[in-house]
């Protein structure tokens, strides 16, 4: 699966982009507004299902080591939320969260594991409390000793709750309280299996309590390196390019998938980008070369390629 990870995703991501770029269009009829958004949703729930398995065939693999690196987690925690929220808000369920006496926030470790771990937990909360119910996220630092403090988060719901056996499976592949539930709560069945290993391989817990009709509470403890430079962590933070700041640049585009060069050329035009196309890395490379120098602004570069692949060209 893990090799398979390149062939899934490409057909994939042609479909959504292909969906986004027709749902732009001003003309649709209401019956084709609501079919192009049945589509989406099936095609984003497939694209959450093809993730976790790769995640989980990754973690079951020698791939499976977290690779550490600096960051900021408030900076992780922000934005998290904020994606949390925007569920939360669509369902009118109140999320609130909050810090406390995070002394050390400048870490070392695997910041996307924690990233898949908070979404997941939190994403969980969100889907199985009812419209009108709250949500709410606590952060705390609760030790620290020498160069490694813990952090305790927890995650508490007034959702439906689970039966005390159910608790016992909860971090099972595909295991859920009752079939009813794929209906009524749509998921893959392996997220909580994802957090659960994350955690371990991060030297971390997790507690569950909960009580059916009355919400659930994840209590998750991960310890964490202390960054010895916070200037450093700082510094590191890449801030996203506004897509407005592309106009009048020039972007060399080089795919060999025609429906994924076609949905990056359409996005780039968008932005009032000039666009000079390239169907593989020789072409790409020779493309480069004929043009002036200093005239090409950004390069996407696609790396599975025949010919010449991304990394040589």
């Amino acid at each position: 699966l893990s090799h398979m990870s390149h062939d899934l995703r490409t057909p994939l991501n042609g479909i959504l982009g292909m969906l986004e770029r027709a749902e732009e269009s001003p003309d649709l009829s209401e019956e084709l507004q609501y079919c192009l958004s049945n589509i989406h949703s099936a095609s984003n729930h497939l694209n959450a299902l093809i993730n976790d398995v790769l995640d989980m065939s990754r973690l079951e693999s020698s791939q499976a080591t977290p690779a550490k690196k600096m960051f900021d987690l408030r900076v992780v925690i922000d934005a998290c939320c904020s994606i949390i929220q925007s569920s939360a808000k669509q369902h009118y369920i109140n999320f609130t969260y909050r810090y406390i006496d995070l002394q050390h926030p400048y870490l070392l470790g695997c910041e996307l594991c924690l990233q898949k771990i908070l979404i997941n937990v939190l994403g969980n909360a969100v889907k199985f409390t009812q419209d009108g119910g709250s949500v709410s996220f606590e952060v705390e630092e609760i030790s620290c000793e020498g160069n490694t403090a813990s952090f305790r988060f927890v995650v508490s719901d007034t959702g439906i709750g689970m039966k005390d056996g159910y608790q016992e499976h909860i971090f099972e592949p595909f295991w859920q309280e009752n079939n009813h539930a794929r209906t009524n709560y749509e998921g893959t069945g392996l997220g909580m299996t994802i957090v659960k290993k994350l955690i371990d391989n991060m030297g971390g817990t997790i507690v569950i309590n909960s009580r059916v009709n009355e919400g659930s509470c994840f209590n998750i403890v991960l310890p964490f390196s202390i960054s010895s430079n916070a200037f450093a962590v700082q510094d590191s933070f890449e801030k996203p390019l506004p897509l407005s700041s592309l106009k009048g640049m020039t972007v060399l585009l080089c795919d060999d998938n025609i429906l994924n060069r076609d949905i990056a050329e359409h996005i780039l035009k968008k932005a009032d980008a000039n666009v000079i196309i390239a169907c593989d890395g020789e072409e790409a490379v020779q493309a480069f070369e004929n043009c002036a120098i200093g005239s090409v602004d950004v390069i996407l570069m696609d790396i599975m390629m025949p010919v010449m692949d991304g990394l040589m060209a």
